[in-house]
């Protein structure tokens, strides 16, 4: 059974490497495609869907901009369970200042460039390791700009959607990018951040590795094979 995972924006599939998943499960790192004329979070989840071949009873798991992209996919019949990780799921649980810029359409001014310097501001308040914090800026230097100023106006703008599939909520109780006393029922990591699952990946395995078992006994098992 594969677990399909999609890092946040400025992130890709490197973000994983420290995740473990129980035997039988394999985890794909999801490649960020380009937007092209995407507008919206919904034609970017349909061009998914256009682009994979998902397995019928694959997991979905997101990390902040990945977590609104699973959510999207799972409207469209992917997945059987969901894993949302240091994200949200309605405008109400962002912060006043997101909802702000998209109220505002703020975010459609955003590029590459101007949201480096945020996250470089950003990084200064988020505690990392020094291999955490050379990887957090290779994958920005890397990350693609037609996404990252697509993604910056498809979080601020997004509307949120009510996710039809079982659902595993992990956030850290140091997220500033998404404050925890914003976000809903969840699975609280101690002293974990908007990077944690890099960086406090033996918590989230743990947690992980619970909901999935679990998950695993319901599938039946002439539909796992």
């Amino acid at each position: 059974m594969k677990v399909y995972a999609f890092s946040g924006l400025g992130a890709d599939g490197r973000l994983f490497e420290k995740i473990e998943l129980p035997e039988g499960l394999e985890l794909v790192p999801m490649d960020w495609l380009h937007p092209g004329k995407c507008k919206t979070l919904a034609d970017y989840a349909a061009l998914y869907a256009d682009a994979y071949a998902f397995e019928k009873d694959s997991i979905l798991m997101g990390v902040s901009l990945g977590g609104f992209l699973s959510q999207e996919l799972s409207l469209l019949g992917i997945g059987k369970a969901i894993i949302l990780i240091s994200t949200v799921v309605s405008r109400r649980e962002m912060p006043a200042l997101l909802r702000l810029a998209g109220a505002f359409r703020v975010s459609r001014l955003a590029n590459k460039p101007l949201l480096m310097k945020l996250a470089n501001f950003g990084d200064h308040f988020t505690i990392k390791s020094r291999k955490g914090r050379a990887l957090f800026y290779d994958m920005l230097r890397d990350a693609d700009p037609s996404l990252m100023a697509f993604g910056a106006r498809a979080i601020t703008e997004w509307k949120g959607v009510s996710c039809p599939l079982p659902l595993l909520r992990l956030h850290g109780t140091n997220d500033r990018v998404f404050p925890p006393h914003r976000i809903g029922d969840h699975v609280s990591i101690p002293d974990g951040n908007h990077f944690m699952t890099y960086e406090y990946a033996d918590a989230i395995n743990q947690e992980l590795a619970g909901f999935l078992k679990n998950f695993q006994k319901a599938v039946p098992k002439e539909s796992a094979e």
